[in-house]
């Protein structure tokens, strides 16, 4: 009998029931695998080993998802807006849905079948292949998210291609003319023109974000201040305030170039000694963590408490 491992070996651990069928001459073997927890059901003619499905993050298995309906399909389907991002290897706050976007030239915006999402070509948009996937292109993806979600997951996304190098905000606004959306054109160009390259990590986008839909006047970002002849970077300050505010996500302390070989604890420690000296500018130190983040009306309450201006 052909092995399942056989069939999968050239999707990456995703076994199709036509390949299945085609090597071994039937595919009932695969509701079997299912009973007895050896594999899990993607979607229809879809399987994944069950210990790869749960070892796989979110961000993982969504794409599972978005390659399984890419390769199920009659006809090649153009992977769009967040399943797109997902390919990409954006960041998403928040949760990746549950359906697979992609444009259809001629289909009725919005219109859903089987898990699918199609949007019509509001202009031309070359694909990339990625992962065996057609998707658009980084900067049209980044432009149809930012039309169509909050900003609080499109911003994150372009603040996150732009930290990295790989887009710029005049490649952004070329597409943003070429594309020029209707419904959502203009959240698509606030987006783009309230992105940064200076959010070093999703939480900060996200706190940027809310700072501003919040009413709080916006921060100086990344400003640098000497303390005992070193550089400390703070990720915001308000100036007329002296008040600096840090995100604390916890990859901030797992990031290899962050901790330089500490462990946790040393870099906690580290941490505290660094705001202790900042303190000792005359400056005073605010922090927050998601658990904030996610509870707008508590981080409200948190940047009024620490004394952030209003904006004006």
């Amino acid at each position: 009998m052909i092995t399942l491992t056989t069939a999968s070996a050239r999707l990456d651990g995703l076994i199709l029931a036509r390949d299945v069928a085609a090597l071994n001459g039937s595919s009932r073997v695969l509701p079997r695998a299912v009973a007895r927890g050896e594999l899990v059901r993607i979607r229809r003619g879809v399987y994944v080993d069950a210990e790869r499905w749960a070892d796989a993050d979110a961000d993982k298995r969504y794409r599972m998802r978005v390659r399984a309906a890419a390769l199920t399909r009659l006809v090649p389907l153009q992977v769009s807006h967040l399943s797109a991002a997902a390919m990409h290897r954006l960041p998403m706050v928040g949760t990746w849905p549950t359906v697979v976007h992609a444009l259809t030239p001629g289909a009725p915006g919005g219109s859903s079948k089987h898990g699918i999402v199609t949007h019509s070509r509001v202009a031309p948009a070359a694909p990339v292949l990625m992962d065996d996937v057609f998707v658009t292109a980084l900067e049209r993806t980044l432009v149809d998210v930012a039309a169509t979600a909050p900003a609080t997951i499109a911003v994150p996304m372009i603040d996150h291609a732009l930290r990295h190098g790989r887009t710029t905000r005049t490649q952004l606004e070329d597409v943003l003319r070429e594309v020029l959306p209707g419904r959502g054109a203009q959240r698509a160009v606030s987006a783009v023109a309230f992105a940064t390259s200076l959010a070093d990590s999703p939480g900060e986008s996200l706190s940027r974000v809310l700072i501003h839909e919040l009413g709080f006047e916006a921060p100086e970002l990344q400003v640098e201040f000497r303390v005992r002849g070193r550089i400390a970077i703070a990720d915001f300050y308000w100036r007329s305030r002296r008040l600096i505010g840090e995100f604390d996500g916890r990859g901030k302390y797992e990031r290899e170039e962050f901790t330089r070989g500490l462990t946790p604890g040393q870099t906690v420690w580290r941490e505290k000694r660094r705001e202790d000296e900042l303190r000792g500018l005359g400056e005073r130190v605010t922090r927050w963590t998601w658990e904030l983040l996610l509870s707008p009306e508590r981080f409200a309450a948190h940047l009024r408490d620490a004394g952030v201006p209003r904006a004006r």
